[in-house]
């Protein structure tokens, strides 16, 4: 999962793993104003093999995009 301020305003949740230790493939974003996180799915631009992965980071890189890197793939990943 990654966390990213994006336009000094919107908080996005990108990815990360459910309960069950599977990969989320949802976007989250909180609007402040109205204090409601949304959920959205992932656009069909993006491979859902490929998915968030858990320990990714992402940073605003201009006004319009996120860019998410790193993670740890779901088969190597140790919670214990």
């Amino acid at each position: 999962m990654t966390v990213c301020a994006f336009q000094d305003y919107f908080v996005f949740k990108l990815g990360g793993m459910d309960l069950s230790k599977s990969l989320n493939y949802h976007i989250e974003r909180y609007n402040p104003e109205t204090n409601v996180w949304g959920q959205y799915s992932l656009p069909e631009t993006i491979d859902v093999n490929f998915g968030l992965l858990p320990l990714a980071g992402s940073v605003q890189v201009n006004s319009n995009f996120i860019l998410i890197f790193g993670g740890k793939d779901q088969k190597k990943y140790d919670s214990d």
